[in-house]
């Protein structure tokens, strides 16, 4: 019986994925949130002293990830996106802005003043498609929501998901 159990023991494991990297497809999601919102923005009618949202983070050429990186923001009453070809830097950099807010709109990255972002820091600086532990990412948004001169930082928890 215990040679039949160690048996089942071993094709189990056999049968099992070698590793969680072989699992993994460049999405990382979880939450975070937007804060610090400069005068701009309070006179643009953002009112919170933080806003919470859940997040999804596509870095260019990670897993099936093309070659853009697209950070996403969601909640109950509205969702903005923001996406650039290669990866995002510590310098601002301007993003193609997507979101739906009171209604949908639209900012290319060629506007005269586009929305733009830059990582301040991110833990562990370098992710790839085998990255298994929580992403930590801070960061800034210039011409938020649209807005000329507004400006806000947001703060990210993710996991890799598979």
């Amino acid at each position: 019986m215990l040679r039949l159990a160690l048996f089942l023991a071993l094709v189990a494991a056999t049968l099992t994925p070698g590793s969680a990297a072989q699992a993994f497809n460049g999405r990382f999601q979880g939450g975070g949130t937007i804060n610090f919102f400069s005068d701009e923005c309070v006179n643009a009618g953002w009112i919170e002293n933080s806003a919470a949202f859940m997040v999804r983070f596509e870095p260019a050429n990670i897993g099936y990830n093309p070659d853009r990186s697209l950070l996403a923001f969601f909640a109950m009453d509205r969702a903005f996106a923001v996406q650039i070809d290669g990866n995002f830097t510590t310098a601002f950099q301007p993003v193609e802005l997507y979101q739906i807010l009171d209604d949908a709109y639209f900012s290319s990255a060629r506007e005269r003043r586009p929305t733009q972002v830059r990582f301040r820091s991110m833990y562990p600086a370098l992710i790839g498609a085998e990255t298994a532990e929580t992403v930590r990412i801070w960061g800034d948004i210039r011409n938020f929501a649209g807005t000329p001169g507004c400006r806000v930082s947001f703060e990210l928890l993710l996991q890799q998901q598979n």
